[in-house]
């Protein structure tokens, strides 16, 4: 894809109306890096919510940056999309089309925006960061700086994207963490360690530092996150504003600093989710979990967006995810192994995944499976890799 040159009179407009959003949402910008980005610079950012966006464009408002993005989200919007700066890519999927035109954009004295961990957060906290783009970084030889965001989970929560929670506070630092004399005397390794370093983040500990009250239906969709009960693996489901367990009646609600309550017990939910991602390693480590349902199936269709293709039955295990059904009115099977799949695309009702140029979006019916599916997925490549 051409790259275009960013449109002026798009990039203020777009900052107007992002500033009047940020505004309502008490955002604060701590910014020690916009005097001193006087060349090209390969800019890093966390992934806490999918309104990040909007503060990264924001903290770039004087430095303008073409933003990698998933290439999904531009059908109906490659026009505007081309000309705000948007480079597309396939997620977790390679593409050395998108490192010649990160290259042209850095040559030509352009900021790149990147979010390493290549999808929003599960649980408040980090996803993992491959070291793809500290070898780009170190390719291209260009200063790094960091935009580390802080509580737009709160605002929009992975599992309820639907609309804005009223909050407190959101805050984001933004800041140089190397020059081009650092990244040429450092490893590939030793910048990655600088780079997760950098970007860490957990909104729970910050918030319980910061008592950010959040106002909204927090509860809603929270079962499609936190499928499983801690106390007797049940599953969860949502009803009249608590978590409740369908096996074993435990309730639980959460208050406005998103803290989870029991008669006897208060938790976030990342040790929630970390709870439920130990019991799927362990399940997978002795080879007895088994997900397995009805889906149907949308295929990626260029800049055009997913396409209704098919249905089948999903079944996944250790060794990787398996479909067995129709595609095109062609029976089709098709299989994606553990080892070559570190991580995946998520929502509240699909996950997507990728081989030979194709990216397949598989629904689920049933809530919380696509959650667990992609926590298995990350799982089970650990356990490939480790093997």
């Amino acid at each position: 894809m051409k790259i275009k040159k960013i449109s002026k009179t798009l990039y203020v407009a777009g900052q107007f109306f992002n500033k009047q959003r940020l505004k309502r949402l008490n955002f604060q910008l701590n910014d020690n890096a916009t005097e001193k980005m006087d060349r090209a610079h390969i800019v890093l950012a966390n992934h806490c919510s999918v309104m990040d966006y909007r503060i990264t464009t924001f903290a770039m408002r004087k430095n303008k940056a073409y933003h990698v993005t998933t290439k999904s989200i531009f059908a109906g919007k490659k026009f505007w999309l081309k000309r705000v700066g948007a480079l597309p890519k396939v997620q977790f999927v390679p593409s050395f089309e998108l490192i010649k035109q990160i290259k042209q954009v850095v040559e030509n004295g352009n900021h790149v925006l990147v979010f390493p961990e290549g999808a929003v957060s599960f649980d408040g906290t980090n996803r993992i960061i491959s070291n793809a783009v500290s070898k780009l970084i170190k390719k291209l030889g260009v200063p790094v700086a960091v935009i580390n965001i802080k509580g737009t989970y709160l605002a929009k929560p992975r599992y309820n994207e639907s609309k804005f929670n009223k909050v407190d506070k959101i805050v984001a630092d933004f800041d140089v963490i190397l020059d081009e004399q650092q990244v040429s005397q450092m490893t590939v390794e030793q910048i990655h360690q600088k780079v997760v370093s950098s970007l860490h983040f957990d909104v729970w500990k910050w918030n319980k530092q910061n008592d950010v009250k959040t106002f909204g239906n927090l509860v809603a969709g929270l079962d499609n996150l936190l499928f499983e009960c801690v106390y007797c693996n049940g599953k969860m489901t949502v009803e009249n504003d608590m978590l409740v367990c369908n096996k074993c009646g435990k309730q639980w609600s959460i208050d406005e600093y998103y803290r989870l309550h029991n008669a006897s017990n208060e938790l976030t939910i990342a040790q929630w989710f970390d709870n439920q991602r130990k019991n799927i390693y362990k399940k997978l480590k002795v080879d007895e979990f088994c997900l397995q349902s009805h889906v149907k199936v949308q295929l990626l269709d260029g800049f055009n967006g997913f396409k209704q293709v098919g249905h089948g039955v999903f079944t996944q295990g250790v060794h990787g995810v398996t479909f067995n059904g129709v595609i095109n009115g062609v029976k089709t099977d098709l299989t994606f192994e553990s080892k070559k799949h570190w991580s995946v695309p998520v929502g509240n009702n699909f996950i997507e995944l990728s081989q030979q140029g194709n990216t397949y979006r598989f629904l689920f019916s049933e809530g919380g499976y696509s959650i667990k599916s992609a926590v298995a997925i990350e799982e089970a490549y650990k356990i490939c890799k480790n093997s």
